[in-house]
């Protein structure tokens, strides 16, 4: 979970690094953070869509659903048959919104193989491996001063959840010096319910 800090190839070729924006989602979101931590000197700003947080997995589950949840797939894992399904709905969302239906085939190509089927199914194993070492990198963090923003979706999130989530998401806001904005009319797919508040907050940092 650590990006070294080695020689830089564009530079030495004479390359003028362009600083960008970086959007992060889901896990996404919680990796796009380790990367602002770890080389700031990359970005000029950071949009994070209702991002994971290390802590709603380790204190929120039980010892039973966290052994579950850490468990790593196997080349035929029965679980893989419920990943298509899903995603092609999706697809079909994320096309009808955009009215680009060439998006529909985009989205299905991350689900076209076994090894991408067995990454999809080892994410939240992987990452739960690591909490430790991200709760350590939070706790050390030193925020950039960039433009941050972070986006938190309510549509269809369990009640149960709405308090846990938003204690640990405005903590992050105070400590990156983030707007918050709470989307009360899009799911956890920010980007496809509500594409216009992130293309705003992109262009926002420019």
């Amino acid at each position: 979970m650590v990006l070294e800090r080695g020689p830089d190839p564009l530079h030495e070729h004479g390359v003028v690094r362009i600083l960008v924006v970086l959007v992060g989602h889901s896990w996404g979101g919680l990796l796009s953070q380790l990367v602002t931590w770890q080389r700031p000197d990359l970005l000029k700003g950071l949009v994070l869509l209702d991002p994971s947080h290390e802590a709603l997995w380790s204190d929120s589950l039980t010892p039973e659903e966290f052994a579950e949840a850490s468990r790593h797939p196997t080349p035929s894992d029965p679980r893989a048959a419920a990943i298509l399904p899903a995603a092609q709905d999706l697809a079909t969302q994320t096309a009808e919104t955009a009215n680009e239906p060439l998006l529909r085939d985009a989205y299905l190509s991350y689900v076209e193989t076994d090894a991408q089927l067995f990454t999809i199914l080892d994410e939240i194993p992987m990452i739960l491996d690591h909490l430790p070492a991200i709760a350590h990198h939070r706790a050390s963090a030193t925020w950039p001063d960039i433009p941050i923003t972070l986006f938190t979706a309510m549509k269809g999130r369990p009640q149960a959840f709405v308090e846990p989530v938003l204690v640990v998401q405005e903590a992050l806001a105070a400590a990156a010096n983030a707007h918050h904005t709470v989307v009360p009319d899009a799911g956890h797919y920010i980007h496809v319910d509500r594409p216009d508040l992130v293309i705003r907050a992109v262009r926002g940092t420019r």
